[in-house]
């Protein structure tokens, strides 16, 4: 999306190496920082969904 946004901000005449240099900064950094939220949300969801058997669910 911001690769996109860069794009469109510099139409006529883009300048390449900047637009690539910060897409590939944030391909590899937002990935790290996002990934524990990320998984707490899924294992949060599967517990929801799929109580452990033998143990009365949380409603």
């Amino acid at each position: 999306m911001l690769f996109v946004g860069g794009i469109f901000a510099t139409a006529p005449d883009i300048q390449w190496l900047p637009l690539l240099a910060i897409g590939l900064a944030t391909n590899l950094v937002v990935p790290v920082l996002f990934f524990p939220l990320s998984k707490t949300v899924w294992v949060a969801l599967d517990l929801y969904f799929n109580p452990p058997q033998g143990e009365p669910s949380p409603r």
